[in-house]
């Protein structure tokens, strides 16, 4: 494969599987590892994504953490290209932003494993607000020219494609936003008690969140890895 073709979204649509296969693969690794060497009790109901990557509780762990969402995050960025290759020519002007919310959400996933939940907490929260959001706002960019699609009977997407990839990550999204947004409780994280002097605003966070936080996680990356398995082989717009 021509790293300069695929950097561009002009490679075969199997590249950019196997590529998000590749980085999807890395992330799951690393979160298993990172989980497998975390020193408190592991819990997808009341550990965070961010603990697996805190040192004093995670010494060995968190550099498998910060190695594995660095790579998975520089390789999920230039997907943005493909992206907008498949979404437009309809709604360009939304795809292109579609797909700008893709590469924002790559960086960003790197960036989480940069800055350090605990060292660099407000660019960590900057970072993961890039990564969240930024797959989240592509997401509901890109229904514009998805509906376009679908409304010229174009070769794709398929009615029950939509339902199933976006329907499960909109829903996970709402359920999020309702949970963050209505909490009355917030609950101490304890690996903030290995961080003397961190500010009390850092050390709480919402009752409820951790499992919204990883399920947007896994239901993202079900969204992106099926939009790209329901494009066409090659682009529609092409002759």
């Amino acid at each position: 494969m021509d790293i300069r073709t695929w950097l561009h979204g002009k490679a075969t649509k199997i590249n950019y599987v196997k590529m998000l296969i590749l980085a999807i693969g890395i992330l799951i690794l690393g979160i298993i590892f990172a989980g497998a060497f975390y020193q408190l009790p592991f819990s997808f109901l009341t550990t965070q994504i961010s603990d697996l990557g805190m040192r004093p509780t995670n010494p060995v762990g968190s550099w498998i953490f910060t190695v594995a969402f660095i790579f998975a995050g520089i390789i999920i960025a230039p997907h943005a290209f493909y992206f907008y290759e498949i979404l437009q020519p309809d709604a360009k002007r939304v795809s292109k932003l579609s797909a700008a919310c893709i590469f924002v959400a790559g960086i960003g996933l790197a960036g989480v494993g940069i800055f350090q939940a605990g060292l660099f907490d407000p660019v960590h929260d900057t970072v993961s607000v890039m990564a969240f959001g930024g797959i989240g706002l592509s997401c509901f960019l890109s229904i514009v020219p998805i509906r376009k699609k679908m409304k010229q009977n174009a070769p794709w997407p398929k009615l029950w494609q939509v339902i199933l990839f976006y329907g499960q990550f909109i829903v996970v999204i709402i359920i999020t936003a309702i949970v963050v947004t209505t909490a009355s409780t917030n609950i101490f994280d304890p690996t903030y008690a290995f961080y003397p002097g961190v500010p009390i605003d850092y050390s709480y966070y919402p009752l409820g969140w951790p499992p919204c936080e990883w399920s947007l996680l896994f239901s993202a990356i079900f969204w992106a890895f099926g939009l790209i398995l329901m494009s066409p082989n090659k682009k529609i717009n092409e002759k």
